[in-house]
């Protein structure tokens, strides 16, 4: 059935994988979210009536019944009602099933302490049964009820209750598969993969997927095939993994839930690709990398050389055309392409490059708009209608706003006859929101904390929107200080589920199941906004610009955790404890101002700065720059655009930076940058500046005046420094053009002289590794046999803002972030011998990817490493090796020498050789850049 990937499509499922914003959504609650708008039986979230239950012979069997009835027409209060006097009425292994059930509909309504209770009540029922795990109803009791547990503990989102949750679905699923019930082994096996995401086992979810992808595909059972394959397709695009998910949804063609994702799919591969390359219209054509290797799929995408935002989205709108032409298509299905379609003609209509679209966008909205208005009122009453009405009045705000309200004012009352808190609290805060577009803020904030007020307790992703919400409210009134306590609010919010943002998919999957949950557009803001109101005077309070850098660091913390997928540990040091030689700058780029913080040692004082730009122009220039650095001929604008840089950065706080009158001491002698958005992309080092004193003969870059290390953020920084006894290195690289996993890679001539002479240098005891020898085993074999503290790999890479498309190439594979970090911590680095120094001297960010340096820093933090070097774009394979003798030279014969230091004089010394060798080009000394600590 399957064939090989057409070229086109393998491009694009490279590009999907680059993608920064991998946001780890709870697999469990996506597969109800998105399973609730198509319409379609999910397994995970079956009540489960036609396994267990006996056909009913009593009140409390009736009732049992009745709840399971409530619950698959997803209506949560009134199940919960039917359940718990279900309970009251029945013992035995039913009542432990019923106390089951109506975890279950808590956990639905985000009631989790009582979900928690019932769970508890369920399992002592059961272990009271004289006979516990003899009968086969009592195993299958027994696996629903870990199962709900595991679903609980895996929406709280905290690491060690996700272990355990793990560990509960892996003994469901032995039950599962002991009776041969092989749709809940699929059900448990993928929120098992669920629970390994939250423990950063990303490639053993994915392998579990896949295995399970290939079960599905060839089940005998014809039921199990689309329900599988839809469900797989939502959890795929749920997790981020959108190429695989447009892969297995092509194999349920023809059913129109399955078409329908597909067109969900297609408008989140849109949305990716316009992200990274910040347009819409903008093609993409250079060749990518596949962590995952070769797959085999059928493709609907036909040939060509080079992919688009645009493309995909026209994809989705037929996608959703094709699925009302369906035959036995479901009134609900209809509804959800509907309003999905319509949404996207409707973002369409204003993006920037499609105006010669627009009237035909909005003859297509206006002919959508009363087709779904009247087929929506067909549809049964539950959670789903609700939502339905939400998300259209959303869309309907941007056409007719008496007909928008008038949704949100039925969908509330809908929601109140339901009894159901979370859609009542949506329909509320969507009211506010209305409101709050008419500019009427006294009723905007009235509406709002109705909806704060009737929010359950735990349901953080609904408590967060409208605490944000709030906040821009109170902000618009002049409340200044209101409007920080609830901004403030919903990044505390926000920082409780930080690590992969599970709770938030919950609520915000179910208003947009056709979008996955963004971090770019729905946990970002609330950062930045809140800096904007913290600095918003001209001279702000000294208390605000601490907190506006406390806030600006968390933002940071988020994003790399959501980028690596796990947990960062964090120190909380101050700069006076790190070195007390080094300033700290925190830029932070607004819609119109660039903020920078100073924090100078020994000084508990914060300089501040703030410059009028406009976002847009900025980012045009600093994009412009990074386009020319790696090119030899463009000084001229390199330096206009780097001074342009130098004077909002640098200049505000050159008297600070060169005499601290509180210490009386002279110069600071190194500079942490902690970069904000697209300043990731440029090193430091380049800034250039034409203000010299008499004396000198030209401008200076900053790398002239300060030794400079890039840093994610303090919090995350070990500072101890490098061991200098002596250096030991690991030594290893690829001279020789080669080709593995597919892809081809030019030679690199002095390498082998690179890692020679760093040899002599440092009395290395140990022969390089090259070429054949440089593979994975030889490695491993030497960090198991030795200890090091410097890891130096003279080979081609890859930084990119997506987390597969991060890899080292070793002679025998490419190495992703997880596999290297796997290799260091299996080995004897591990625990208090962790690698000091990691240098990648060959490797480049991802061509096209405005974020792709947000690889660098991921790679620096998930390799376990206190210190990367490493660059920003291809380098000349001579001029590294002279920067990278030199380096050593200066570690090796100055003992009290920082590594800063040392890798500023090596970038000076291609500046001094510069009238023989052209080395006075960036392109040759500025893309390398320190990450971390930089003692």
């Amino acid at each position: 059935m399957a064939r090989k990937w057409h070229p086109f499509f393998s491009k694009v499922q490279s590009f999907l994988n680059r993608g920064w914003k991998f946001i780890l959504i709870s697999i469990f609650a996506t597969i109800t979210i998105l399973n609730i708008q198509g319409g379609s039986p999910v397994l995970a979230y079956q009540a489960w009536v036609e396994t267990v239950a006996q056909i009913p012979n009593s009140d409390g069997e009736i009732r049992l019944e009745e709840g399971s009835r409530f619950y698959e027409n997803l209506r949560f209060a009134e199940a919960e009602t039917a359940w718990r006097a279900s309970v009251g009425l029945l013992s035995g292994e039913e009542k432990a099933l019923g106390f089951s059930y109506l975890a279950l509909a808590q956990f639905r309504q985000s009631k989790l302490d009582e979900a928690d209770i019932s769970i508890q009540e369920s399992l002592r029922l059961l272990n009271q049964v004289t006979t516990p795990g003899t009968s086969e109803r009592n195993q299958i009791i027994h696996a629903r009820i870990l199962t709900t547990a595991a679903q609980v503990n895996l929406v709280r989102n905290q690491p060690e209750l996700a272990d355990h949750a793990l560990e509960q679905l892996a003994e469901a699923t032995a039950i599962y598969e002991k009776l041969n019930q092989q749709k809940w082994v699929i059900a448990s096996q993928i929120n098992q993969a669920q629970a390994m995401q939250q423990l950063g086992m990303y490639r053993e979810a994915l392998k579990t997927l896949k295995n399970l992808e290939n079960l599905i595909l060839h089940h005998s059972a014809s039921e199990i095939p689309l329900s599988g394959i839809l469900t797989l397709g939502k959890t795929y695009r749920a997790i981020g993994v959108l190429d695989q998910s447009y892969c297995i949804l092509q194999a349920g063609q023809g059913n129109p839930e399955i078409v329908l994702e597909l067109g969900n799919t297609a408008q989140a591969i849109g949305k990716r690709i316009k992200d990274q390359l910040d347009s819409i219209t903008d093609e993409q054509t250079d060749p990518f990398f596949t962590e995952e290797g070769t797959q085999t799929c059928e493709s609907l995408v036909e040939s060509r050389n080079s992919i688009n935002a645009l493309y995909f989205y026209k994809k989705a709108q037929e996608f959703y055309e094709q699925v009302w032409t369906l035959p036995a298509v479901k009134t609900e299905t209809q509804v959800q392409a509907m309003v999905n379609h319509l949404s996207l003609a409707l973002d369409l209509k204003d993006v920037e490059g499609l105006e010669d679209q627009t009237s035909q966008l909005e003859r297509q909205a206006n002919e959508l708009a009363p087709q779904v208005l009247q087929l929506i009122e067909i549809l049964p009453l539950n959670r789903e209608k609700v939502y339905d009405r939400i998300h259209l009045a959303r869309s309907l705000a941007r056409l007719n706003l008496e007909l928008s309200q008038n949704q949100l004012e039925t969908a509330l009352a809908e929601a109140r006859e339901l009894a159901d808190k979370r859609a009542q609290a949506y329909a509320i805060g969507e009211l506010g929101w209305m409101k709050q577009q008419q500019g009427n803020w006294t009723e905007a904030e009235q509406w709002t904390r109705q909806a704060v007020a009737i929010t359950p307790p735990d349901a953080i992703d609904i408590r967060y929107q409208w605490e944000w919400q709030l906040g821009q409210i109170l902000k618009e009134e002049g409340r200044t200080e209101e409007a920080i306590r609830h901004y403030t609010e919903a990044v505390d919010l926000l920082q409780r589920v930080r690590q992969n943002l599970v709770a938030l998919a919950a609520g915000m999957g179910e208003m947009n199941a056709d979008l996955q949950f963004d971090f770019r557009d729905r946990v970002e803001p609330v950062y930045r906004e809140l800096v904007e109101l913290l600095l918003k005077d001209n001279v702000p309070s000294q208390q605000n610009i601490k907190k506006a850098r406390d806030v600006i660091e968390s933002l940071q913390v988020a994003e790399l955790q959501n980028f690596l997928q796990c947990q960062l540990d964090e120190n909380q040091k101050s700069i006076e404890d790190i070195d007390k030689n080094t300033a700290v700058i925190y830029p932070i780029v607004l819609n119109n101002s660039l903020k920078t913080i100073l924090k100078l040692p020994n000084d508990n004082f914060f300089y501040y700065s703030s410059s009028p730009i406009q976002k847009k122009d900025f980012e045009s220039r600093v994009k412009e720059l990074s386009n020319d650095l790696p090119h030899f001929d463009r000084i001229s604008k390199i330096k206009n655009n780097a001074s342009y840089l130098f004077n909002l950065l640098i200049q505000p706080f050159r008297e600070e930076l060169e005499f601290n009158k509180s210490r009386e001491t002279s110069l600071i002698k190194n500079l942490v940058v902690i970069p904000d958005g697209l300043l990731r992309n440029i090193p430091p080092a380049v800034l250039y500046t034409d203000q010299v004193s008499n004396s000198e003969k030209r401008g200076k870059y900053l790398i002239e005046r300060y030794s400079i290390s890039v840093n994610p953020g303090l919090n995350l920084l070990d500072s101890r420094p490098l061991p200098r006894k002596e250096i030991k290195a690991l030594l290893g690289g690829i001279s020789q053009a080669h080709t593995v996993e597919g892809r081809s890679f030019e030679p690199l001539e002095f390498v082998e002289k690179e890692l020679s002479e760093i040899q002599t240098i440092i009395g290395n005891q140990n022969q390089p590794l090259a070429n054949e020898s440089f593979v994975v085993s030889n490695v491993e074999n030497r960090l198991q046999s030795d200890i090091f503290y410097v890891v130096h790999l003279a080979t081609h890479g890859q930084f990119s803002s997506s987390l597969q498309q991060n890899f080292i190439m070793i002679w025998d594979r490419l190495l992703g972030v997880r596999g290297w970090y796997n290799l260091v911590h299996t080995s004897n680095q591990r625990d208090t011998n962790i690698i000091e120094l990691l240098i990648l001297s060959a490797c480049e960010t991802a061509k096209g990817d405005s974020r792709a340096a947000l690889g660098l820093a991921g790679v620096a933090l998930q390799a376990g490493t206190r210190s990367t070097i490493a660059t920003l774009w291809n380098v000349k394979d001579e001029s590294t090796s002279v920067l990278m003798i030199e380096f050593y030279k200066q570690l090796q014969n100055n003992p009290n020498l920082t590594k800063a230091e040392a890798l500023r004089q090596a970038q000076l010394k291609l500046l001094r050789e510069a009238p023989r060798t052209n080395w006075d080009s960036p392109l040759y000394w500025a893309p390398y850049v320190l990450v971390g600590n930089w003692m």
